[in-house]
């Protein structure tokens, strides 16, 4: 439905939608300094609460790890093309982007961090897996088959 009310408007989103989901899981795997700056990210969530119990880092670094592993290929996507212009990759072949198995990946092992961090300091597992918003799209579609339907509103 989309590609046909507006193809080139709803490219241009996913492409914003894909560039700002590259950036995100990037920062959040990037080290905790870099240069003089201090980072908000998962390894500085470590390092800060490794000050007052040094046992949590070696017990998450693991699950650290593995969300990099995770999204290694995201953190190439952004320093080739999000965030640098990488020469040799603009002017050879075509952008290779991530599928969502990639990003459900990539989520998977973020929720694995971030339950490995409460169950470490006692809390029960969070099901972030299950966010709950107040609107799942159907306004958006609704307006969109209104708009279709009757264009003079």
């Amino acid at each position: 439905m989309f590609n046909e009310i507006d193809p080139e408007f709803f490219l241009k989103v996913q492409s914003l939608f894909n560039e700002r989901i590259c950036m995100f899981l990037c920062r959040l795997g990037d080290p905790a300094k870099q240069g003089r700056n201090t980072n908000l990210t998962l390894e500085s969530l470590l390092d800060t609460s490794a000050e007052t119990d040094a046992s949590v880092k070696t017990a998450l670094e693991p699950l650290l790890k593995d969300f990099r592993a995770s999204t290694k290929k995201f953190r190439d996507l952004r320093n080739k093309y999000y965030g640098h212009y990488d020469r040799e990759s603009e002017l050879g072949s075509t952008r290779a982007l991530f599928t969502r198995a990639e990003v459900e990946t990539a989520l998977r092992a973020l929720r694995e961090f971030m339950n490995g961090f409460r169950l470490h300091f006692g809390e029960s597992r969070m099901m972030y897996e299950y966010v709950v918003t107040n609107s799942n799209g159907e306004r958006l579609m609704w307006a969109l088959r209104h708009s279709e339907v009757n264009p003079d509103g």
